[in-house]
């Protein structure tokens, strides 16, 4: 049995994002992958996914190789789901934002994650075979890019006049240009996710904002302003700020692919390693001084090993 994951801690918990999802699958076959899922299992470790490798595997416009991949992700990944990035989010909300992870039960419970339940556990069926709205729709891609479209460098880097965050940001005497930036980044996450509800099902957020009674975008605004403003410096969207920081292009322009990227960084928390193939991580864990960072490993530095399964 080919293993990359020889050495790794009993009862681990291992995040695979989309990057790491494709090298493996390049690099392994499914028998290969559904006994490494079967050697780890009985040392309590699991292979985690999230909605957004679902999300980004089934927008793959090649069929074959969407099939190859969704197959290669049923035999190595366990039944469950991570939780989605608003799951997380709220989850973290409603523990009271502490400065130190909460445990609970971070299995999601959206509708997508019963579909994968059923699919890994009768591998004759995709999830073709099932009702799976908004899932590798490329309109939602295309929402996203609209909605950033117009934080270029002049707004997220340099700050003008016409700078949407002024009202939002209050720095610290103690703010560098960094850490300014950084906040500014926070805002458009929490602007993107809980205000514009734009995750790959909305519904958590819905909910979150009915039990307020709270419809506009304004009124949600000044809601998070004034009762969590905490969010733009520690937990999720902080750690989501400070990679997409280090994942901007020299002309400061934010991109489709460093929005993907926040929504898979978020699984920090709550694995204990996280693999991808991305080398904006690597950076990410270079300039970042956090304790999370040593959860990152670039899954290309690995080799593989070879031993018995029996």
């Amino acid at each position: 049995m080919a293993d990359l994951f020889f050495g790794i801690p009993d009862n681990s918990v291992i995040y695979l994002d989309t990057s790491a999802v494709n090298f493996l699958c390049d690099n392994l076959s499914l028998r290969d992958a559904a006994a490494t899922k079967l050697y780890h299992a009985r040392k309590g470790t699991r292979f985690y996914i999230s909605s957004t490798v679902i999300w980004e595997i089934l927008s793959t416009r090649n069929d074959e190789q969407r099939e190859l991949l969704i197959a290669f992700m049923q035999n190595l990944c366990y039944e469950k789901l991570i939780n989605s990035p608003s799951e997380f989010i709220l989850n973290y909300i409603k523990a009271g934002c502490p400065l130190e992870g909460t445990p609970y039960d971070f299995h999601s419970k959206l509708h997508i994650a019963n579909v994968w339940t059923g699919i890994v556990n009768d591998k004759n069926r995709t999830f073709s075979d099932y009702a799976v709205e908004n899932m590798g729709d490329r309109s939602f891609i295309n929402m996203v890019r609209e909605f950033i479209k117009d934080f270029n460098q002049s707004v997220i880097l340099e700050g003008t006049k016409s700078d949407p965050f002024v009202w939002l940001v209050e720095a610290d005497e103690n703010d560098d240009a960094y850490s300014i930036r950084c906040k500014k980044l926070a805002w458009l996450m929490i602007l993107l996710l809980l205000v514009a509800e734009l995750d790959f099902d909305p519904g958590p957020v819905k909910n979150f904002w009915n039990r307020l009674r709270i419809e506009s975008s304004l009124e949600r605004l000044l809601y998070l302003k004034r009762n969590l403003p905490i969010l733009v410096t520690r937990g999720p969207f902080a750690l989501m700020a400070n990679l997409a920081i280090n994942q901007i292009g020299k002309n400061g322009s934010i991109n489709r692919g460093i929005i993907l990227d926040v929504y898979h960084v978020i699984n920090l928390t709550y694995c204990d390693v996280f693999f991808t193939n991305d080398e904006g991580f690597r950076k990410l864990k270079e300039n970042f001084d956090h304790p999370l960072m040593d959860r990152i490993h670039i899954i290309k530095d690995y080799t593989f090993s070879m031993h018995d399964l029996f």
